[in-house]
């Protein structure tokens, strides 16, 4: 191989590298998440519930292409707008547990703080649960004094 050949090659070497690098960077930017959603077991948060009742929303990302790309749950962060509608547990999974306290509606916020995304819904409780009837009575006698 002459000087020029081997030159030649040295160039189209270092373009390659150059385009792969370029092909890298593309294909990592198209992978990372852009559009973040929440999902109540499996359909959309904006249901209703009853107090008491306990429901666990998972946050889904895509990417630019509309894919589904892994979420890491340490980045996620679960809020909800009045805490006397619902409680929030973050599960270790990022998933997130809530819990119907009272009749009303409240914001639910999820926001992936490695990639900047939120993405909001609304938790509705509808229905108060009817105190306990009693079933029965019974007497009980303390000790003679």
């Amino acid at each position: 191989m002459s000087n020029h050949e081997h030159e030649l090659f040295e160039k189209i070497l270092h373009r390659l590298e150059h385009l792969g690098r370029m092909v890298h960077a593309l294909l990592a930017r198209l992978s990372r998440p852009t559009h973040i959603s929440i999902q109540l077991e499996g359909a959309t948060m904006s249901l209703t519930y009853s107090v008491g009742q306990k429901v666990t929303a998972t946050a889904t990302e895509a990417d630019a292409t509309g894919i589904n790309v892994p979420v890491v749950p340490a980045n996620l962060t679960w809020t909800i707008s009045d805490v006397t509608i619902a409680s929030v547990v973050t599960n270790a999974d990022g998933t997130a547990t809530f819990t119907a306290l009272a009749v009303g509606a409240a914001t639910v916020t999820v926001t992936d703080t490695a990639f900047n995304l939120t993405s909001t819904d609304t938790l509705t409780v509808t229905t108060a649960v009817p105190p306990s009837v009693p079933a029965s009575i019974a007497i009980t006698f303390g000790t003679p004094a």
